[in-house]
């Protein structure tokens, strides 16, 4: 990795990643005091009228309007997070090679004195120190409102569930660092992560409930591994989810770095 071009990365892009996760904390906090807290047998009443699928696509209801973890993960994990930082991981990663691509600009980088694999090497890890950031006002905010309902403060579980999400939006990060070397458009590229993100959430909480022969595959998913969840609703800590989305970001990184530095110059 090289210092200098990790602080360029850095400097371009840290107003817009600040902005971002302040503006998801808001959001989240203002999720987060919506908590109906409602009693069990009016929760239960609720989501009877919730069909199955809904269930696994939205999380339970019952859980999530009787505990403000649950609601948390209702409301926040289960899919603002890691749309809206997947969103800004994508982005961002996108900027890498695309947007040099299409300014005209990426000979330039290429010409300083550094390979290739240290320029995607340093501006990935400031990619993921910019999202790491970025989520810091969620996880805030989030407990703010447990501090407010007078609920058990849990710290480890909203910095674990924080983790997770940003994991995944790593992973989607390098998803369209891939896709961008591929094909050096930014619009498609993040087009390109995004959809397919789509794709394997519905896949994971729907089709793989209706399909039983897509279980066996599930463990290639990365929404398989994020266990927001489990931390919040069911308090099941596992090493394996934080190890199985870590090593997927590492393999599209790592093929992204040697498609990068074998191939020609994407124009």
């Amino acid at each position: 990795m090289d210092p200098e071009l990790m602080r360029m990365f850095l400097k371009r892009h840290f107003r817009v990643a600040l902005v971002v996760g302040l503006l998801v904390g808001v959001l989240a906090g203002g999720l987060g005091v919506m908590f109906p807290e409602m009693a069990a047998s009016d929760a239960r009443t609720v989501a009877e009228t919730w069909p199955p699928l809904m269930r696994h696509l939205f999380g339970d209801p019952f859980a999530g309007f009787t505990n403000i973890y649950a609601w948390l993960n209702l409301q926040v994990f289960h899919i603002t997070l890691w749309t809206t930082l997947g969103g800004l991981a994508s982005i961002l990663a996108s900027r890498i090679v695309a947007w040099e691509a299409e300014k005209k600009t990426l000979d330039v980088l290429l010409s300083i004195p550094r390979s290739r694999a240290a320029i995607l090497i340093s501006r990935l890890l400031s990619l993921i120190f910019l999202i790491a950031m970025s989520a810091l006002p969620t996880a805030v905010a989030c407990g703010l409102v447990v501090a407010l309902r007078a609920a058990p403060m849990r710290i480890g579980a909203i910095a674990l569930a924080t983790v997770e999400g940003v994991l995944l939006s790593i992973v989607l990060a390098t998803m369209t660092l891939l896709i961008s070397i591929l094909i050096p458009r930014q619009t498609p590229a993040i087009a390109g992560s995004m959809g397919a993100a789509g794709m394997l959430f519905i896949t994971e909480e729907v089709l793989v409930h209706v399909i039983p022969c897509l279980k066996p595959l599930a463990f290639l998913n990365p929404f398989h591994w994020y266990a927001a969840g489990d931390i919040l609703v069911r308090e099941v800590f596992s090493p394996w989810p934080v190890a199985a989305s870590s090593a997927m970001a590492m393999v599209l990184a790592v093929l992204s770095i040697l498609i990068f530095t074998v191939r020609d110059a994407p124009a």
